[in-house]
């Protein structure tokens, strides 16, 4: 292809880009006349060259084809003005950042290419910020940048115990935040991470003091992550508590008992005394008659056991770590004072308090810490006030569901030991008179008791549960009431 001088003659602004298109195969370096007026670059193809022009002057530019014979000749007018000293300029500002272009483009300067150090942007930023009016910006990272950056991010997500599950990809210039969340909260969490590291934020002092305002490519983040809110927790099982209030007593009574007191009836006897004519001598007043009784000696020994026996029953429901608390109690009246010869009744509280909190274990186990108080009445004090004690335990057992435990209960005990005592009152016939006594006793009693709650948990799903055996009970005592009235 043939051109014409016109074509061959060129005149380029400095700062300004020419493109030259070739219709062959040309030698790689074409043979530039002067250097510092122009600059020559390879295209985006083999066949295209790019000429800068850098300085006013001239230079010739020789392009020959691929077997050395000489092609076209061209003759480059480089003129100085405004603009192009605008791209000398910020060319030696930008100089040392490498994978950028400056070229004026019409009436505006741009600033082309890919980074390799994110901070880089940085500068850009700064020099389109000075020359905002007439400058272009359309740096971006390289693929090798913004991967790194990506990955900087999400390792900063992922150290935030709310975005473990995160990815980060880098599509164009855009971050894409992928996984799943517990909430909506850690969603917003790891965005915000993310923000500090977009490329227009990294280190950027002009940003950060708001000296600047971005006016290149910006990036952007696309938050894709999936909120997952947790399930519901379940709803927490509950305890039924049985108690039983029992007591149990041990009575010990040994004794040895020997007793002999034969007796004799009125209207019997033998009277000596002196006769009425003086002399001395014995007569018989009736019969020498008479009845003597209790004449077999008595005699006894033995001991004798205890017992035991359910004073109430009573049952509780209640939901897991949750305090229940039983109260069984009496009040005793007493006079507590006069007043105007009017005596003033008072009353002194005695009973008993449970207080339970269950907490259910793995295996159908129920840890169970109990505190058991009792307020017992023990004789009078001054002025006739009951004398009351209060005695509390504190206790944490591990039972399974259904199996028992005594918590602690009252404990009293009484010993008593006599000697020589008769245990019968009288024992003779009416109108008798005892011959004589014979006694021998000895006699040893111990009694102890003891108050005891029994408890036992029952872990069930919920409170119908838990009184279904109560219900189906008290449905089958009135079936059978029912029935009896029928009969």
């Amino acid at each position: 292809m043939v051109l014409s001088d016109e074509e061959l003659n060129r005149t380029l602004a400095a700062g300004a880009v020419d493109i030259i298109d070739l219709d062959f195969n040309p030698m790689p370096n074409p043979v530039v006349g002067n250097k510092p007026v122009i600059d020559v670059q390879q295209g985006n193809s083999p066949r295209q060259f790019r000429v800068s022009g850098i300085k006013k002057g001239t230079s010739d530019l020789i392009i020959s084809q691929d077997n050395g014979k000489i092609a076209r000749k061209y003759k480059y007018t480089v003129i100085a003005g405004e603009l192009s000293s605008k791209v000398l300029t910020i060319r030696r500002l930008l100089q040392d950042i490498e994978g950028i272009t400056i070229e004026s483009v019409d009436d505006k300067i741009v600033i082309d290419g890919e980074l390799v150090v994110p901070r880089d942007l940085d500068r850009v930023l700064q020099v389109q910020e000075a020359y905002k009016d007439v400058v272009f910006n359309l740096v971006t990272l390289s693929k090798i940048s913004r991967e790194a950056i990506a990955k900087r991010m999400q390792k900063e997500i992922n150290d935030d115990p709310g975005g473990v599950n995160v990815t980060v990809r880098i599509i164009n210039d855009t971050f894409f935040l992928f996984g799943k969340v517990d909430s909506s909260l850690d969603r917003d969490r790891a965005e915000t991470v993310a923000q500090t590291y977009l490329p227009e934020m990294m280190g950027s002092v002009a940003v950060r003091e708001n000296a600047i305002t971005l006016g290149a490519k910006k990036f952007s983040i696309r938050n894709m992550i999936q909120v997952e809110e947790p399930p519901a927790a379940p709803t927490p099982k509950m305890v039924r508590i049985t108690y039983h209030f029992v007591e149990i007593g041990k009575e010990y009574l040994k004794q040895s008992f020997f007793k002999w007191v034969p007796f004799l009836t009125e209207g019997a006897g033998i009277t000596f005394g002196q006769a009425t004519t003086g002399g001395t001598a014995a007569t018989s007043n009736g019969s020498f008659t008479g009845t003597i009784s209790n004449l077999i000696p008595k005699l006894s020994s033995g001991a004798n056991g205890g017992f035991s026996r359910i004073l109430f029953s009573t049952v509780q429901m209640t939901e897991d770590n949750i305090k229940t608390e039983l109260v069984r109690s009496e009040q005793i009246p007493f006079v507590g004072a006069v007043v105007n010869g009017v005596p003033v009744t008072e009353l002194a509280d005695t009973g008993i308090t449970v207080r339970v909190t269950p907490s259910i274990l793995g295996d159908q186990k129920v840890r169970m810490l109990a505190n058991v108080q009792f307020k017992t009445a023990v004789g009078n004090g001054a002025g006739g006030r009951p004398r009351v004690i209060t005695t509390a335990t504190e206790n944490q057992v591990i039972l399974k569901s259904g199996e028992s435990a005594a918590l602690g209960g009252l404990i009293s005990s009484d010993t008593s030991k006599s000697v020589d005592k008769d245990p019968e009152s009288g024992g003779g016939p009416a109108g008798g008179n005892a011959i004589f006594t014979l006694l021998r006793s000895k006699a040893f009693r111990a009694s102890k008791s003891q108050f005891v709650v029994f408890i036992t948990p029952k872990i069930v799903e919920d409170a119908s549960e838990g009184t279904a055996d109560i219900k189906a009970k008290i449905l089958n005592n009135g079936t059978k009431k029912r029935r009896r009235v029928v009969n």
